[in-house]
């Protein structure tokens, strides 16, 4: 009897409220109001807000603040660049989800490197749309990885997740790998330091599943973000005999720095203490010399330390992360694609990559959407690559700026911004809050850069 009711139970329709707080605006026309009806969201556990014009859909951007929207590229003819651009300006930015035609692949794949998710071509299945519906469940950030799955999608196939495993080609990279498999093993913290792109949050996932406590989801904190109440509930609840992954550390307020603190000390020598993997952008001993860092915090997370190396330099990595990157996104989106031409290969090799993974795994997925023969050739590459005279020097921790010298400040601004962009994965907000500047800001700049009016 017990188990008849708990199959029962399990089969039971999940209503909205299994997301309580998760916010979804979804817009659509004529054109797309059968593709994006309302039974897979309400499966989901998600309640959607609707509106089939562009002035409501601004409106209702700005009132609602969406954690998650499915919005056209055209709505009834009209661009809808516009709302997407509102929508990603957000913060925090939602998750937004493109519905394009085959004839708007270009509006897409520059979509996409405005920060977009993912893009649905119409037409598509309703299969796909739940699957990329539960992709962005657990893409929004914010949402306790912790909760259930819906009943609905728990026995769907996983959503494609670029960068879902280490590659490592290159002796430097394989050394840091090898390194992590041996740290993972002890409760020791452990603080995950490089470049932007390098793959940090990646590394910390790899230690925890390669740690006793696996069997347990980590709970991931954004260090600029968090408030005191969330860092208290992940030590005292949802990370106890867990792994506590906390993300730029050091842009961590300077008062939760030292609650942190009295929280580890708190929890020194107790079995069910998490364990605490750090990341950062920053070189945490010049974030301690201008303020930014306690240094009492950063020695206790400093016991084992992990530096990864940019991608530049490293051509085996690049061409595993491409080949490999370019199979999984082929196969996802349902393309012939084969693999690279030779020339497009050493081109991609050749580039300094300051986004580095991030930046060529987006790089990846955009030809993807873009080609439609069998060979990535270098004639569909972004101009920044397939042009050497124009690629952008890498800015690491004490880089020189040599490659900026004789240009003008406005074409270093340019490049500047245009790099940090792709290196927060094409998303203008990420991008802004790097460059300290608002989304408003870039998107101002950009547009001015296109239409040749200046910065």
């Amino acid at each position: 009897m017990g188990v008849s009711q708990d199959i029962g139970h399990r089969q039971a329709p999940v209503g909205p409220g299994q997301w309580p707080g998760v916010s979804v605006m979804v817009v659509s026309d004529v054109r797309t109001a059968r593709a994006l009806p309302e039974d897979p969201f309400r499966r989901a556990g998600l309640a959607v807000r609707r509106c089939t014009r562009l002035d409501e859909a601004e409106a209702l951007c700005a009132e609602l603040r969406p954690r998650l929207a499915f919005l056209p590229l055209t709505v009834d003819g009209e661009p809808a660049s516009r709302l997407l651009h509102q929508c990603l300006a957000l913060a925090p930015a939602p998750v937004v989800v493109v519905i394009a035609s085959h004839d708007e692949i270009n509006a897409a794949a520059e979509a996409m490197r405005a920060g977009a998710f993912d893009c649905l071509f119409l037409p598509f299945s309703p299969g796909r749309l739940e699957k990329t519906i539960a992709s962005a469940i657990k893409a929004m950030p914010g949402l306790d990885p912790t909760e259930p799955v819906p009943v609905a999608t728990a026995n769907a196939a996983p959503p494609y997740r670029a960068e879902n495993a280490v590659l490592a080609a290159s002796q430097d990279l394989r050394a840091v790998l090898a390194r992590a498999r041996t740290v993972a093993a002890s409760q020791a913290p452990v603080i995950v330091t490089g470049e932007v792109g390098t793959g940090k949050s990646l590394f910390a996932r790899e230690i925890h599943a390669a740690s006793p406590r696996a069997r347990i989801p980590p709970v991931t904190l954004d260090a600029p973000t968090l408030t005191a109440d969330q860092l208290d509930a992940a030590t005292r609840g949802k990370a106890v005999n867990g792994t506590l992954v906390i993300e730029e550390i050091c842009d961590l307020p300077t008062k939760l720095q030292s609650r942190l603190l009295a929280l580890i000390d708190e929890h020194i020598g107790q079995p069910d203490a998490p364990r605490i993997i750090a990341t950062t952008r920053h070189d945490p001993l010049r974030a301690i010399r201008e303020g930014h860092l306690r240094p009492e915090l950063y020695y206790r997370l400093n016991v084992a330390a992990l530096t990864l190396p940019p991608l530049r330099g490293r051509g085996d990595d690049i061409t595993l992360i491409a080949r490999t990157r370019l199979a999984e996104f082929a196969r996802a989106e349902g393309r012939a694609i084969s693999g690279f031409a030779d020339a497009a290969l050493e081109l991609i090799k050749s580039y300094d990559w300051p986004g580095n993974a991030r930046e060529l795994v987006n790089l990846v997925w955009s030809l993807v959407l873009t080609q439609h023969g069998p060979l990535i050739t270098p004639d569909i590459l972004p101009a920044m690559i397939a042009d050497p005279a124009r690629h952008t020097p890498a800015m690491g921790q004490g880089a020189e700026p040599a490659g900026l010298v004789g240009l003008s400040l406005a074409e270093i601004e340019r490049r500047v911004i245009e790099a940090t962009i792709r290196a927060e994965g094409g998303s203008v907000p990420r991008a802004a809050r790097v460059l300290d500047v608002s989304p408003s800001t870039i998107y101002r700049k950009r547009e001015a850069w296109e239409t040749g009016a200046g910065g």
